[in-house]
């Protein structure tokens, strides 16, 4: 990871349903105690499946990122 890098973690869980996309991960930070920066990206199931198909940071974690 760059100097200026971040992790983005992508969640996927039908408890975000109905929430906030802006709100789903205020949270999370808390449990966060690595040195490295995060975003949270929370999405529903159906949210991921959309987001897979185009051009998004789903697809591209799709292919480059690990699995967890």
């Amino acid at each position: 990871m760059g100097e200026h890098s971040d992790v983005d973690l992508i969640l996927v869980s039908s408890a975000f349903e109905g929430k906030s996309f802006f709100k789903r991960s205020l949270g999370l930070y808390s449990y966060w105690k690595s040195a490295y920066p995060v975003d949270f990206i929370c999405l529903t199931g159906r949210e991921f499946e959309r987001m897979r198909k185009g051009v998004s940071i789903v697809s591209e974690a799709l292919r480059e990122g690990i699995a967890v």
